[in-house]
């Protein structure tokens, strides 16, 4: 069943992407549309992806083919892309040969590491399309109203399909964990719907002519999939930023917090959840970074430049109890995962991927707020190696062009 259906996903990502050669426009928002209505929690993954391969790598092969045509037939092309990737790719190379010269062991442990290069890489080939055939050139790509109905059907799915999940958990993994937490359902989706509130409130939407209607449908189906994912860090850097950074008059940013409060306890409540009440963070984060800390105490000064390198994995022995690889490549979080893998040369890939994903934010509140927010994020998160987190990618990326779009509609 699993491989049925990695096939028949992997088949409709390969049709999307030949259309890119026929109508680019309904190519790349159909593949977005695509992408962010498929439940993409990691309960998911055994039917989104085969041995470390997920569906829409292939779409964004294709891409990467669309982006060499492109460069040779001499379309604009971005020199800060042409950089990026040069410099990405000799990352890459660079550390390689150190893999090599410590002895290659090719494993699923090495090929977990090139996954955030590869949401690098797709971040890249997506800014740059959105840019070369669209935000450059002024053609028209979508409406902000229409963004916000493909994020209101897209939200109510999740809602409903959630409450199935928690209906019926066992139908869907047998699990112990995931039976036990079906009330916690976390995925692409949950991160958009924290970027659409930080974003909604520090942009001014009369500017870009949002509909009312529109938004007020949009603003509870987000709350809503944001409390569903059940996760302390989201939560907290969305009521942090729109409180410090948010276009609201204080009454409003009140309200907020107290809706946003309310409606948590309100589910916790409900479904006796303990863990996002917990007060003992710092023992929870010392177990969650635990494994990183003691590799860090033993690096040599060689290493705290460039880190271990690739196929460094952290050993998790409480997943034993799942029956689970209790090897991971990544912790609970992106600044002790990547400086024990690449040291100090880290802080490049984390300032490059924040550099893609709000290039097109004019904005500087904007910008900034979506720079903290995963500065933060990066705290207590790995994004990078989520399989889901070049789907929260390409929605920046395309929210922001769409956006742009607004701006420049309404100035002329």
């Amino acid at each position: 069943m699993e491989s049925i259906c990695f096939f028949i996903l992997s088949t409709i990502s390969i049709m999307l992407g030949v259309m890119l050669f026929v109508n680019k426009r309904i190519s790349i928002l159909s593949f977005f549309i695509f992408l962010i209505i498929l439940p993409t929690s990691n309960l998911f993954n055994p039917f989104l992806s085969i041995n470390g391969i997920f569906f829409y790598d292939f779409y964004f092969l294709i891409l990467f083919f669309h982006f060499i045509i492109a460069i040779i037939i001499k379309e604009r092309i971005e020199k800060t892309s042409l950089i990026s990737l040069v410099i990405l790719l000799s990352f890459i190379a660079l550390y390689g040969l150190f893999f090599l010269y410590k002895g290659a062991i090719i494993d699923k442990y090495l090929l977990r590491d090139f996954r955030p290069f590869l949401t690098l890489i797709y971040s890249m080939l997506i800014l740059t399309f959105l840019n070369n055939n669209f935000v450059y050139i002024k053609k028209h790509l979508l409406t902000l109203n229409g963004f916000l109905g493909i994020l209101i059907l897209t939200f109510f799915i999740k809602i409903v399909f959630s409450c199935v999940i928690m209906l019926y958990p066992s139908f869907f993994s047998s699990d112990i964990y995931y039976n036990e937490q079906s009330f916690r359902y976390i995925e692409a989706t949950s991160f958009m719907a924290a970027l659409f509130l930080v974003s909604i409130f520090s942009i001014d939407r009369k500017e870009v002519n949002i509909n009312k209607y529109l938004f007020a449908i949009c603003l509870p189906l987000a709350f809503i999939i944001l409390v569903i994912a059940n996760s302390r860090t989201l939560l907290a850097i969305t009521l942090l930023l729109v409180l410090l950074g948010g276009n609201l008059k204080v009454y409003k940013k009140i309200i907020f917090a107290l809706s946003l409060g309310i409606a948590t306890y309100l589910y916790v409540n409900y479904f006796g959840i303990s863990r996002i009440l917990s007060t003992d963070v710092l023992s929870s984060l010392a177990t969650r970074y635990g494994p990183a800390i003691t590799k860090i105490s033993e690096m040599s000064i060689m290493e705290v430049f460039f880190g271990y390198g690739f196929r460094t994995f952290f050993e998790i022995p409480w997943f034993g109890y799942r029956g689970l690889d209790p090897y991971l490549n990544s912790i609970d979080s992106m600044y002790l995962t990547f400086f024990v893998k690449y040291g100090m040369c880290s802080i490049f890939l984390i300032v490059l991927f924040l550099k893609l994903i709000t290039k097109n934010i004019k904005d500087k509140k904007h910008k900034y707020l979506i720079i903290f927010f995963f500065l933060l994020l990066f705290l207590n998160y790995s994004p990078l190696y989520q399989t889901y987190a070049i789907i929260y990618a390409f929605y920046l990326i395309l929210l922001s062009a769409i956006i742009l779009q607004a701006k420049r509609k309404e100035n002329i």
